[in-house]
């Protein structure tokens, strides 16, 4: 009987601990050493996460961040520490332009 409660309590810390990184509030502490085993890394950027290297995924990340969570281009590069220029270029060399009117590249 003690099988089921275990499921559900398995699938609630999962859950957590998934929000947690998404929302990157784990930091530092009894949370991250419970839940890693060890101190967490050095963040990355100022929200603690660094933009993804492949084309395609960054392509995919930077449109859905700025449609659920920037208004603009600079803003998304500030929080992430990262250069818009290359940011721009690196889109470009795969045939995307940053549309501001958008908010997006298309």
């Amino acid at each position: 009987m003690s099988r089921p409660m275990c499921k559900n309590a398995v699938a609630f810390f999962a859950e957590r601990y998934y929000n947690d990184i998404i929302e990157n509030t784990i930091g530092s502490g009894a949370g991250a050493a419970l839940m890693h085993g060890k101190a967490p890394r050095p963040p990355r950027g100022r929200n603690g996460m660094k933009l993804p290297s492949d084309g395609a995924v960054l392509l995919s990340f930077v449109n859905t961040k700025l449609r659920d969570r920037y208004d603009s281009l600079d803003a998304l590069c500030e929080d992430y520490e990262a250069d818009r220029g290359e940011l721009e270029e690196k889109l470009r060399a795969l045939g995307y332009e940053y549309d501001p009117a958008r908010n997006a590249f298309r």
